[in-house]
């Protein structure tokens, strides 16, 4: 075992114990990133705590974490020249590692963390490159906690495809650090053999995303991946339901009592234009006034879930929007327990998705669902010349202009305008 020179003695009763116990010994010493001072650090994997019990991050990536004894702060490095049956019996703190965040100036690109036989900083080595796999786990790890689940999932696996598309035919992945504008075309090639127009420009998007981080951040310098989407053919394929059909169902949902969980999830969809899992989260605490105007709050309180940080959202309800009887329903909210619809949310989709198809007798596959409906109220409210800036605030999408008369002005004005664009829309006469 090697000797080091100890600057913590927490790090020293650490390596002791390690030693006393036969065990891999993951502290060494280093020069840490951010307070710039040789120190005692400990190696964990990002996917478990560290061995001195700190917390760690949860990540399915074999990133190594560091942790500074001095500082406390956390970096994260790549193991180079790692050979799990071949180590020449140098343990896991012998290894040199690539330095992966932070990065800035006051370390270069090739920065590696040594045992402390030489600074850090007077160490000389190549650069070396950088894949889009190991930028995308960065990313992912610092962001871990900004996405929403579905946001990261959705995340994950554009990255996967994308390094796949990175990967050459040997498996070598490109070098991002000298990639060209020929690079960038090959990728989208790649990215379109198989793949509709629109979901090629969704992963476009997302490798866009992690590239302005990556400059921001001191991973890249420059990228070359601006204007690659296409134009032609990249339009939504998402269908609406037309006026009739929309009037067709909530017709029949009129027909059904007034305690059916299914006539009201039903108009709320229809009628505010909200995603089914949006509805089915619905409390009788988030049917509430706002001066004279009930609204349906849709927000992320106990254990409700957003799409975004937009789609927290008030939108009134119109009563006599296609037959809607906003008395009944407030009703059918006064004797609900708690929650407005009661029932799993497997269920509560497939109902009613199945009800539509039944009312309007679709063959599945279609491409009109419950989801179709938030299309319906958008295509009715350009259809009556609603601003969009108004549309987006009530549909949950990235407009900032009612949002703001909602958390820092009058709530009662902001109501007004989203009601009456809904009111022209359903043409139900103001009051």
């Amino acid at each position: 075992m090697n000797a080091f020179v100890t600057v913590s003695a927490e790090a020293a009763a650490l390596r002791a114990s390690y030693d006393a116990e036969g065990m891999s010994n993951p502290i060494g010493i280093f020069t840490c990133p951010h307070c710039h001072r040789a120190a005692d650090v400990e190696y964990g994997l990002l996917y478990s705590d560290f061995p001195s019990g700190k917390p760690g991050r949860t990540h399915d990536d074999p990133i190594d974490a560091a942790r500074c004894f001095r500082c406390n702060e956390v970096s994260y490095w790549v193991l180079d020249d790692f050979d799990l049956h071949n180590n020449d019996g140098r343990d896991w703190r012998d290894f040199p590692r690539t330095l992966l965040w932070p990065r800035g100036e006051h370390l270069p690109p090739s920065q590696r963390a040594r045992p402390a036989e030489a600074p850090v900083e007077d160490q000389k080595a190549p650069t070396v490159g950088l894949t889009f796999s190991h930028l995308s786990t960065l990313y992912l790890a610092e962001k871990a906690d900004q996405l929403k689940p579905a946001s990261l999932r959705d995340m994950k696996s554009a990255c996967k495809t994308l390094t796949a598309a990175l990967t050459d035919p040997n498996g070598q992945e490109l070098d991002l650090r000298t990639h060209t504008r020929e690079d960038m075309t090959k990728l989208k090639a790649a990215l379109m053999e198989g793949r509709k127009p629109l979901t090629v420009n969704k992963l476009l998007t997302r490798i866009s995303t992690i590239f302005t981080w990556a400059v921001n951040s001191g991973y890249l310098e420059k990228t070359y991946n601006k204007g690659l989407k296409i134009s032609k053919g990249a339009e939504s394929d998402r269908k609406a339901f037309s006026p009739e059909q929309v009037k067709k169902v909530m017709s029949a949902m009129g027909q059904l009592p007034e305690d059916s969980w299914k006539r009201w999830a039903m108009s709320l969809g229809i009628i505010t234009g909200a995603r089914i899992g949006e509805v089915y989260q619905l409390t009788k605490d988030d049917v509430r006034k706002v001066g004279d105007t009930v609204v349906i709050d849709l927000n992320e309180t106990g254990n409700k879930s957003l799409k975004n940080k937009h789609s927290k959202r008030l939108v009134p309800l119109v009563d006599g929007a296609y037959g809607f009887d906003l008395k009944t329903f407030l009703g059918y909210v006064k004797s609900c327990p708690d929650k407005l619809f009661d029932r799993t949310s497997h269920n509560f989709t497939r109902v009613l998705n199945e009800t539509l198809r039944d009312i309007l007798d679709l063959e599945s596959g279609e491409g009109l669902t419950f989801h179709s409906l938030r299309h319906s109220l958008a295509s009715l409210m350009k259809h009556h010349g609603v601003q969009v800036s108004i549309a987006q605030d009530i549909l949950g999408h990235s407009s900032q202009t009612i949002t703001f008369d909602l958390y820092g002005g009058d709530m009662r004005l902001a109501m007004g305008k989203l009601e009456g664009a809904l009111k022209a829309s359903f043409e139900v006469a103001a009051v």
